[in-house]
This record gives C-alpha cells, structure tokens and sequence, in this order.
C-alpha cells in the first residue's frame, strides 16, 4: 500500500518493505514512495476547484484529506470513503479504524477532514451546517477529481464508511448523492431526521452498527436522529426489502456484550439492509485496538466493525 498523508504537504510510506507504492498522479502532484514534502503549504494556491496534492480546493475552501492505495492498482478498483466522526479528522478515523488493510483487498481509500472537524449533514444542527459547508459537492469534486487522477477508479463502486456523525454524513450522501453512492456501513450514528424527505429511488447497500448504550447518540433516537431500528427500517423499506430475520452472533468475550444482527435480504428494490447491536456497547468502533474514553462505554470485542462492512461491501457490490 502507498499511504498519502493529508495536507498541507504530502508524504507517502510503504506499508511494507515487500510492497513497492505505484505512482499516482493527481491534478497537480505526482505521489510515490519516498521522503515527506515539506509540511509548510505552498506560498500560493490554485484559483478555482483542483487537486494540490492532498488539498481540495471546494466552494472557496481548501480541503483536506489522507488516502491509501493497494500496492498495484488494477482495473474498476473500488473506492472507499471514510467519513470522521464530530471532533475528529481522517487521521483519527484511519488510525481506530484500520481501514487501511481495504487497500490489500484492491480499495482505494481516503480520508476526508471536514470543516473544523464537523459535516454538513443536512439539519442545521452542527457548526459545519451552520457556516453553509455543502459537503455533498465537495465529496463529489473529491471524487471526480481522483477519479481524473487515478483512471482505474470504478465510478460504479464507490462505498462510505463512518463514525458517529460520519455515519450520519454518509446516509445523506446515500440520499443526496444516489448517483455516487453504492453502499455505506455506519457506526453509532443513526439516519438523521432531516433525511426524512430522501429522494432516492435507486437501490443502496446499507449496514449500521449501534451500541444499544450508546450516551452520545442514542440508540432509541433523538431529536436529530431517528432510532437504530427505524434508521435500518428506512433504508429497507425503500428498498422493498422483506424481514428482518434476526441472527444471535457468538459471544467471545465474558464482557457484558455481545452482538445480534438484523437482516433484511432479497429485497425487491436490490440491495441489502443490516442492523447490528450491540448489547451493553457505547459509542466506540467495535474490534478497534485503539481504547476510547471510558465516558463512551464499553467496546465489544465480539466483531470488528471495519470488517463486517468489508465483508458486507464484497457481498452486496
């Protein structure tokens, strides 16, 4: 895998000294393996929307990101966008995630940091919303402009993984952007209620993840959110899905968790629909190596989140 840090500079790594990174070049960078780019940004920066190396120039804004790359690229690869949490960065995420190891599956992967840590999900309801972020066109100029820089992207495979608000980001993406948008695995962060005038006609893989103790974004909803279950319940009623079938998971650990999953399956629409929750789980990333804040409760060892939409995006893609 090639690792491409995120801007002002860009520094590439190899994973592995077995693994030789390919050369990608973007608009106005050319990325490979070697010592880091000075991190200080250039003196100047391109006018309009471009790629300046792991920068995004969207809506006046210069964007930010981290991406990583299978250590060969080949043909249709699919693209995995990952979406941070409120708070956080695409370095957070790609660190407690390891999403990385999508790479050696033939993904190419990237890391987008939203403005001030935060995402424009639609409800007026986070500072990114507030300031008129339109995170929808900028992940659309992201991926039209690494799609020109890396013509072995598939623009028919395109995924979303997130956290929290970035679960909550992907799920508008899935609405607002069904043109784009194969399927999404969000963790802790149900359908946000400002989704409920989605106009998605198209079918769309969906798995979400929910601690059922969840103390930042509730389990039972909120006033920005819908429940877990009636989030799942959305995604497959506009897929004419039939179920759930309710599946019990094996408990590995004496940890006062364990995992069930709900399935809706041969759905009329296409697609696919999962509810995974977890018993006595907060507000973590299930299997991360990484230790969350005690105050967001407990992280079940019992499935590892990163692989459970990888296996779901394998499946349903």
């Amino acid at each position: 895998m090639c690792a491409v840090t995120r801007g002002p500079g860009i520094s590439s790594r190899s994973r592995s000294p077995r693994q030789a990174c390919g050369v990608i070049l973007l608009t106005c960078a050319v990325v490979a393996c070697g010592d880091a780019a000075p991190t200080e940004p250039p003196p100047t920066q391109p006018d309009g929307e471009g790629v300046l190396g792991a920068w995004v120039r969207v809506d006046g804004r210069v964007r930010t990101y981290r991406m990583t790359t299978p250590a060969s690229l080949s043909v249709d690869a699919p693209l995995l966008i990952v979406l941070h949490g409120a708070g956080g960065d695409g370095a957070e995420i790609q660190e407690y995630t390891a999403f990385d190891r999508a790479a050696e599956e033939g993904f190419v992967v990237v890391y987008p940091d939203g403005v001030s840590g935060q995402w424009g999900i639609g409800c007026d309801c986070t500072t990114a919303d507030a300031r008129g972020v339109d995170d929808v066109h900028f992940v659309r100029v992201l991926h039209d402009q690494l799609r020109a820089g890396i013509p072995e992207l598939d623009a028919s495979r395109v995924f979303l993984a997130g956290f929290s608000q970035g679960s909550m980001m992907a799920q508008r993406l899935a609405c607002d952007a069904p043109d784009l948008v194969v399927g999404f695995g969000g963790v802790g962060g149900p359908r946000p209620r400002a989704l409920d005038t989605c106009a998605r006609n198209t079918p769309v893989h969906a798995l979400l993840l929910h601690g059922i103790d969840d103390p930042t974004t509730p389990w039972d909803g909120s006033t920005v959110t819908h429940a877990a279950p009636a989030s799942a319940g959305l995604w497959a009623e506009a897929n004419q899905c039939a179920g759930p079938t309710r599946e019990e998971l094996t408990d590995l650990a004496n940890d006062s968790t364990s995992v069930w999953l709900d399935r809706w399956d041969g759905c009329a629409g296409g697609g696919a629909v999962h509810l995974y929750g977890v018993v006595g789980g907060g507000h973590t990333w299930p299997g991360s190596a990484t230790a969350f804040p005690a105050r967001l409760g407990r992280t079940t060892p019992d499935v590892s989140a990163t692989e459970l939409i990888l296996q779901f995006f394998d499946t349903d893609e």
